[in-house]
């Protein structure tokens, strides 16, 4: 291989590591604040019934909560998409700097990398049929969307009189 080559795939292999790096970035931000989303959500949610039912707190207070975990779990529903769409941004832009490096190592060798990663996620696709389709960023949105149904049935069954 020569050594521009070389060294254009040096280069590429280091914008890839960087952008995968912040993929990677996205999705842990995206778990922490889904966990402390739902671990405030699962709190409140606690509270409400314990508070209603020991007549400490008035409707009004509760019905304050119920709305709260809401909107927490709509603005965690955002975020959670947000974060979705900076990874696939990296995703894709490390997917780009990929195939590039992939087609400089072609035309220089006999080895197909781009081939390689085909396969591979052609029999996984054909071993994981339904479970492939969906998306994972799906199941994060839903998560809090069924939270924030929770808040809304806590805040119906506690409205102020």
């Amino acid at each position: 291989m020569a050594t521009e080559t070389t060294e254009r795939v040096n280069f590429l292999t280091k914008l890839y590591e960087i952008q995968i790096a912040h993929l990677r970035h996205h999705e842990t931000m995206r778990a922490q604040s889904t966990n402390y989303i739902v671990l405030i959500s699962i709190a409140l949610l606690g509270i409400i019934p314990a508070q209603a039912f020991a007549d400490t707190l008035g409707p009004s207070s509760i019905f304050i909560g119920a709305i709260s975990v809401v909107l927490l779990n709509v603005f965690g529903a955002l975020l959670s998409w947000k974060h979705f769409e900076r990874s696939d941004l990296h995703a894709r832009t490390a997917a780009a700097y990929r195939e590039q490096a992939s087609h400089l190592l072609q035309s220089a060798e006999t080895f197909e990398p781009t081939m390689i990663r085909q396969n591979a996620h052609q029999a996984h696709y054909s071993r994981y049929k339904l479970l492939g389709k969906l998306k994972l960023y799906w199941l994060w949105i839903w998560l809090h969307a069924l939270l924030a149904v929770l808040g809304v049935i806590a805040g119906l069954l506690n409205l102020p009189k």
